[in-house]
């Protein structure tokens, strides 16, 4: 074998070997798509009793989540209520609702 046709080989396996990490490098920076958490959430206060929580953008699930404070006096004074779990989106939502005798005292989102 000449010298020339040996270096041809080289150059060969250099460049196959070069294709072939850029190749892994371009599909390991691809990965799997990235999720985004719910965004974009608004909140409403319905009269006094419930929480509904709207969240128009991002991916995952999200629910409404309230505490309640029970005006009847029995204990616990507050607890917590949630709404269930929806997908975010621009036409969903979640809303969380008190008991009787009980009014939302606080309130927020849960993302899952």
């Amino acid at each position: 074998m000449s010298k020339a046709r040996g270096n041809r080989w080289v150059r060969r396996a250099v460049t196959l070997t070069t294709g072939a990490m850029v190749t892994a490098g371009v599909v390991t920076a691809l990965g799997a798509p990235a999720n985004a958490a719910p965004s974009g959430c608004t909140y409403t206060w319905g009269g006094g009793r419930s929480l509904t929580v709207k969240c128009a953008q991002g991916d995952g699930m999200y629910r409404a989540k309230a505490t309640c404070a029970r005006i009847d006096g029995r204990i616990p004074s507050r607890y917590q209520t949630s709404g269930p779990w929806v997908a975010a989106g621009p036409d969903t939502k979640s809303t969380a609702v008190c008991g009787l005798n009980a009014f939302t005292y606080s309130g927020g989102v849960e993302f899952a």
